[in-house]
């Protein structure tokens, strides 16, 4: 291994409205050459297909984009996967702003015609609109477990999985303040990350600019449902953070 190979390769997994185009950009600025953008899992399949994940590991430092758990085979490098957590219905909410100001997202033009205001959201909705209803359903769960449709049922084994990555230091993830303290310890950034992809609310004009604190209680209840999951991941990684911080002190 060449020097520069050294370091664990960073696999950020870009949960959507998580601060991942911030993330995304703080990594190719850094790594240039040596990072490489991957769409989604289908891309992620391919270009392990067609690249020796020792050439991988030999030419690259990071690697991003709507990725999950277990989207890239490991080989003889370390991998530390890397993603920032949000409050899920503050995720939804700024999902739906980002929509309806991103005329080539797929969704864009349904929400224009259909969901102008998200209080208007309802289960019916969702269940004319499975895409919707993906995208705004334990997104985060879903991204950490590499399950593609994550169920109560699978929690248990799924979660087991997230808490011992993060106690074996294979993952880092929670706050975004925590992720960007592990970026600036590996000298990705210096300071803060930059902002991007942000909602401009002077652009709102044709539509209700989404707030958590605007919901209606319907609304709120039916968002927190749909993530019961994401809900209950927050809580676990912040208790498996916190051990694995007592852990690290304890053995300086």
């Amino acid at each position: 291994m060449t020097a520069s190979t050294t370091a664990p390769l960073i696999v950020h997994l870009h949960v959507p409205k998580c601060a991942g185009t911030s993330i995304n950009t703080a990594l190719s600025n850094h790594f240039r050459t040596r990072a490489c953008s991957l769409a989604n899992g289908r891309e992620a399949a391919a270009y392990t297909e067609t690249h020796d994940p020792a050439w991988i590991e030999a030419n690259l430092d990071a690697i991003f984009g709507h990725l999950t758990w277990g989207a890239l085979k490991e080989h003889a490098r370390p991998y530390v996967y890397l993603s920032a957590l949000r409050d899920p219905v503050d995720r939804v909410c700024s999902y739906f702003n980002y929509v309806h100001q991103t005329e080539d997202h797929p969704l864009h033009g349904l929400l224009k015609r259909e969901l102008r205001d998200i209080n208007l959201l309802d289960a019916a909705f969702l269940e004319r609109n499975p895409g919707v209803n993906s995208a705004w359903s334990n997104n985060m769960s879903k991204a950490l477990s590499g399950l593609p449709k994550i169920k109560v049922k699978d929690w248990q084994g799924a979660s087991r999985q997230i808490v011992d990555a993060i106690l074996d230091g294979r993952f880092v993830v929670g706050s975004l303040g925590h992720v960007t303290n592990y970026l600036r310890e590996r000298g990705v950034v210096s300071g803060e990350l930059p902002r991007q992809n942000v909602t401009d609310e002077a652009k709102a004009d044709d539509f209700v600019l989404a707030r958590p604190a605007h919901l209606t209680p319907e609304v709120l209840m039916l968002l927190h449902r749909k993530n019961v999951l994401d809900v209950r991941l927050i809580s676990l990684v912040e208790h498996a953070n916190r051990i694995r911080a007592a852990r690290l002190a304890a053995a300086a």
